[in-house]
């Protein structure tokens, strides 16, 4: 009996970044506080500060800015227990009508709207529009929506002040309370309709267009839950103040913390924390950058390439359980051309360590290679 494969459902992730000054390293437990701060000051006083456990990390830049994280409930359906940018599933009323008032100052030409049909049905953007389906509106309302309920982050600008603020991400933070935000959170979460009227209620527009698209992944066949997820970069301003309030929501996550990308993936090397294949890979790429305004020259640069998807394929080998990406001379899409690159393109969980690395499948040995 042949097994039917999951349809994807839209999906969108936001990658906030603060500088580096304006972040600590969150609101992790007192435990895991301390470990990870434990780790991070000893591995920087061993003179490897931008090291990943001493592979491959010669020559990477001293990052200026700190990634927002949170950790999803070690009893949640998917990602249990790893540390995730916030994100979730589009809701059909993202891409409603309705918002075309809300973001019309906020010179949104390129934006897609009326794409509730296929949201409703879970098609796969690939089935509705993909051409324009990264900057649909949908996606990009749905990610801000999904950061707001999992943190209570609200980007978004002054209905007067859209014109101005299409390269950085505003922080609102006109709220009365920390209980005031939770409500609307919790409002937020039970109707997706609600972050509409929240957003008219405090005269601002969410940040569209200040969301850089990255990437796109789509969940491999085996999975049974399966996501046609947008990655998009929302860079925050230089005098962004995060307040308090901006935490986990203590159900579907438990942790919140901010770390540099290098940080982030020292510490998951080293077994502190829990990072999803996509997440890897995406902070492996971030580590080339050293700036914010840097990441966002790279996403502009990779814009018109950044909406094909990344479906992994799976493969094993004397090395252990791998996650290939195109590029990888395992995977089906793969020309010898990008073979012969040689780019990282392949996720391994090590046999040696039961650990996933980012590597480049060419290479003949492991060790060489992993970052």
């Amino acid at each position: 009996m042949t097994e039917l494969v999951a349809t994807p459902r839209m999906a969108a992730t936001v990658l906030v970044l603060a500088p580096l000054e304006n972040t600590t390293h969150g609101s992790l437990s007192s435990c895991d506080v301390a470990s990870h701060q434990d780790f991070l000051r000893k591995r920087g006083s061993r003179g490897g500060s931008g090291g990943h456990s001493g592979q491959g990390a010669v020559g990477l830049p001293e990052q200026q800015y700190r990634v927002l994280f949170v950790k999803r409930h070690a009893k949640a359906g998917f990602m249990a227990s790893r540390y995730v940018f916030p994100g979730g599933v589009v809701e059909a009323f993202d891409g409603d009508q309705r918002w075309r008032r809300a973001v019309a100052g906020s010179d949104c030409e390129a934006c897609e709207f009326g794409f509730g049909d296929a949201i409703r049905t879970h098609r796969s953007a690939a089935d509705a529009d993909a051409s324009q389906a990264g900057e649909h509106v949908a996606y990009r309302v749905g990610g801000l929506r999904e950061l707001f309920e999992e943190t209570g982050m609200l980007l978004a600008s002054d209905n007067d002040n859209q014109k101005n603020s299409n390269v950085k991400c505003s922080l609102v933070t006109r709220f009365d309370d920390a209980a005031h935000v939770e409500r609307e959170r919790e409002a937020v979460c039970d109707d997706a309709t609600r972050f509409l009227s929240l957003c008219e209620r405090l005269g601002v527009s969410p940040s569209v267009k200040s969301l850089q698209l990255w990437s796109r992944w789509i969940t491999p066949p085996f999975e049974k839950r399966r996501y046609d997820t947008f990655f998009y970069i929302a860079p925050l301003r230089d005098d962004a103040e995060i307040p308090d309030y901006i935490q986990h929501d203590g159900k579907e996550t438990v942790h919140t913390a901010w770390y540099t990308p290098k940080d982030a993936l020292d510490l998951a090397l080293a077994g502190k924390i829990l990072l999803a294949p996509p997440t890897m890979y995406t902070l492996v790429e971030l580590a080339q950058y050293a700036t914010i305004d840097a990441v966002v020259r790279a996403a502009q640069q990779r814009a018109k390439s950044a909406a094909q998807p990344i479906l992994p394929a799976t493969t094993r080998d004397e090395r252990g359980f791998s996650i290939a990406l195109p590029g990888d001379y395992t995977h089906s899409s793969s020309s010898p051309a990008d073979v012969a690159a040689k780019r990282l393109n392949r996720v391994l969980l090590s046999s040696d360590d039961k650990r996933w690395h980012v590597i480049r499948s060419s290479s003949a040995s492991m060790s060489n290679s992993k970052l």
